[in-house]
Order: structure tokens, then C-alpha cells, then sequence
């Protein structure tokens, strides 16, 4: 973690580097799921607050298609809904994937989750939203990525509705792991 980036968050410290096998690396094959990851389904299951069904994931990326795109869990084992994962760099950058049949609970609670991770600086940036909308086992699902940055040092946040084609651009900007399938 850089000394002087006041964008840096105390989290980054323990990040890997992309030469480690970083989770934004999209060297590994989703189609295996060894069993080193099976076994890491249950701990991922557990809600991060008492009475919460939001559950924060060791790894994610973004799955696209030319019609859509979804997060999904890297652990083929684990929750594909309800999860969120923050990318590892100094931008306090999270992708979701939330259920969207509970009136905006989950979202709170991904919010909240983001806000106790920013530094105080953070706390005013500006936020991205970039929300995409499919559908899960015929449970509505949305995905989220969640860009802070500094801007007009208000706390607005811009929702942007985005299209599978703008992936590889945002991971290029904002470091999340892809597959295109």
C-alpha cells in the first residue's frame, strides 16, 4: 500500500499483487472447481452482520455474454446471490450481484458494508454505480461494480444502467477479474 495515497485503504495492505494470482486475473478456468474451493462454500455462506443475508466472498469477477452480465462468485461452491467482493487496490472498488424482491434491504446493507471501509476521506467521494439486471434461478438479481472517487467532494452518486459491452472497459479502469463466455 502506497505511504502517501490518501485514496488507500487499510484492507489494501493485505491485497496480492497481480503477480501473486491476483482475483483480477482472468488466467484461471471457472469450469474447474477444485476442491480446495468446495471446501470454502460454507464459511462464504455466513452473512457479515447478525440478521444480514449480504455475504462477503473471497473472490469474484464479472461474467459477460453480448445480451448480459452477471457477478459471479469464483467459488463454483459458494452463493451466487447476495454476495460482494471488494477488488483489491487503493480505490475501495466493489462488485455485487444482490437480489432485488426486498425492497432495497440488501442494497442498504452493501452500502453500509462499503461506507465502514472508506477512510474519512472516502466517506465524500463521489460514487459510481454501473447496475446491470438478470435473472437467477427466476429470482430477479442485479449486478452491481461500485466506483468511489474523488470528485465533486458531495457524496453524489451516479447510477448508470450498463450495457455488456462496456466490461472490458471498466475493468481496464477499475481492476475486477472478467470471463466472457
Amino acid at each position: 500500500m502506497p505511504e502517501n495515497d490518501p485514496s488507500a485503504t487499510a484492507d489494501d495492505k493485505d491485497s496480492p499483487t497481480p503477480n501473486e494470482g491476483s482475483p483480477s486475473s482472468s488466467s484461471i478456468s471457472y469450469s474447474s472447481c477444485s476442491d480446495d474451493c468446495r471446501h470454502l462454500a460454507h464459511i462464504e455462506a455466513i452473512p457479515i452482520r447478525h440478521g444480514g443475508r449480504l455475504r462477503l466472498v473471497r473472490r469474484a469477477r464479472v461474467a459477460f455474454t453480448e445480451d448480459t452480465w452477471h457477478v459471479i462468485n469464483w467459488n463454483c461452491g459458494g452463493p451466487d446471490i447476495d454476495i460482494c467482493y471488494r477488488v483489491p487496490g487503493h480505490k475501495n472498488t466493489w462488485i455485487a450481484r444482490l437480489s432485488t424482491d426486498d425492497n432495497g434491504k440488501m442494497m442498504l446493507e452493501l452500502l453500509r458494508l462499503i461506507e465502514s471501509r472508506c477512510t474519512d476521506k472516502q466517506k465524500v467521494y463521489d460514487r459510481n454505480h454501473y447496475i446491470g439486471y438478470d435473472e437467477e434461478d427466476g429470482e430477479d438479481a442485479m449486478s452491481i461494480i461500485i466506483e468511489l472517487f474523488e470528485g465533486t467532494g458531495e457524496g453524489s452518486i451516479t447510477e448508470v444502467l450498463t450495457e455488456p459491452e462496456k466490461i472490458p472497459l471498466l475493468q481496464a479502469k477499475l481492476g475486477f477479474g472478467v470471463m466472457e463466455y
